[in-house]
């Protein structure tokens, strides 16, 4: 407890240093030339982050996976509208190449207010690993197929995108004065958009290829964190609960109750069951509906505490859960022993029984007295007694 209060108060006092500023004195930095790549801008977190971020005067690179969406940034000068599929090496290395030459520009003049003409120093400030997809289904309905785009988009693509900007990440760290280093709000960071689902699986929900995809951009936050700190890059792992996204929505969604029986073949249909299936589905959706917030709330969190911190300069978080329910009972869930854990999932979880297991119980189970060898060698035994 004694380290634990210490700790508490080293960051708080190193945190705080300007704690007696005025909040003009506190904010007297702007983002000015600072640049930002979001990945999966097309709708959700990315496209409300790519509005926020250049509200707040960073230059956004929006990446967009339909040709669609680049009309949704048209009005925003600030925003840089990109047709990025992270799973293709040829898109990622042409968003560097629009990235790395929007740095290397010649900057605009910027004017201070005191008649002033400043240069803008141009650098990359932050890479958003942020789209994502999900596949729902058993591991004994899905193919291998609904593992492999899952972990190419939720895993291989932040790989790829990290191992791509890295040098202009590391190029921006090494630009930075012994100051700014030391207050680290321009210090580069790289962040990615993971999920409660990367952090505990098993739940109930049905979406394993999700979950594994997660945990293994989890693994790969945490390992990359350790590696880039001695460039004085930060690296942050985002993991929001239930939110309002189009992802979340269309798995709470009551309209197509038989989305999991479509992906379903005929044999998986015959064997589980509609049944089975159905009281899944509800499962699903209800505890999906139960517990999803506003997703504006994740947004603001990574604007204003992850990428640009307007009360006082200091480095990001290294993990944060958002979502009231998963960030505290998280905790709890974590820490217990995995056969209680599953034991504590099974009891809130409907009683499903497949098809072919029922069947095959109801044939083991004895209909009537003449199947039982006890009875019926019983009954023999009274018979002889009477004719005696």
């Amino acid at each position: 407890m004694l380290v634990y209060r210490l700790v508490l108060h080293y960051y708080y006092f190193n945190n705080n240093k300007n704690g007696n500023k005025s909040d003009d004195e506190q904010e007297e930095e702007a983002p000015n030339g600072g640049a930002i790549i979001i990945t999966g801008c097309d709708t959700g977190f990315g496209n409300k982050l790519a509005f926020k971020l250049a509200s707040q005067g960073f230059h956004v690179f929006a990446g967009v996976l339909n040709e669609a969406s680049v009309g949704l940034f048209q009005e925003v000068k600030n925003i840089h509208p990109l047709i990025l599929d992270v799973t293709q090496d040829s898109h990622v290395e042409e968003a560097y190449e629009t990235v790395n030459e929007w740095l290397t520009a010649a900057p605009a003049a910027v004017h201070d207010g005191n008649n002033n003409n400043n240069k803008e120093e141009r650098y990359l400030h932050a890479v958003i690993n942020n789209a994502g997809i999900m596949k729902p289904g058993l591991v004994d309905w899905v193919n291998l197929k609904d593992y492999e785009v899952c972990m190419q988009v939720n895993c291989f693509g932040p790989i790829r995108m990290v191992k791509t900007f890295l040098p202009l990440l590391k190029s921006s760290s090494s630009s930075l004065s012994q100051q700014q280093q030391h207050h680290r709000r321009k210090s580069p960071r790289i962040v990615n958009m993971i999920s409660v689902a990367g952090m505990v699986s098993g739940v109930g929900m049905a979406i394993s290829p999700y979950e594994v995809s997660k945990h293994a951009l989890e693994a790969f936050t945490d390992s990359l964190r350790l590696e880039l700190q001695c460039f004085g890059i930060s690296v942050v792992a985002v993991n929001p609960a239930f939110h309002s996204t189009p992802m979340v929505q269309n798995a709470a969604k009551t309209d197509d109750d038989d989305i999991l029986w479509k992906i379903m073949s005929p044999e998986k249909q015959e064997e589980y069951g509609k049944d089975f299936v159905d009281q899944l589905t509800t499962h699903a959706q209800t505890m999906t509906r139960s517990s999803i917030w506003d997703m504006q709330v994740v947004v603001d969190h990574v604007a204003e505490d992850v990428i640009w911190s307007k009360k006082y300069p200091r480095p990001p978080p290294a993990q944060t859960v958002i979502g009231m329910d998963w960030r505290y009972g998280m905790v709890g869930l974590r820490m217990l022993p995995q056969w209680f854990r599953q034991q504590l999932i099974t009891f809130i979880s409907p009683n499903l029984i497949p098809a072919s297991v029922a069947a095959s119980r109801r044939r083991m189970k004895p209909t009537n007295e003449k199947h039982n060898p006890t009875t019926t060698t019983t009954t023999s035994a009274l018979k002889d007694k009477k004719q005696e």
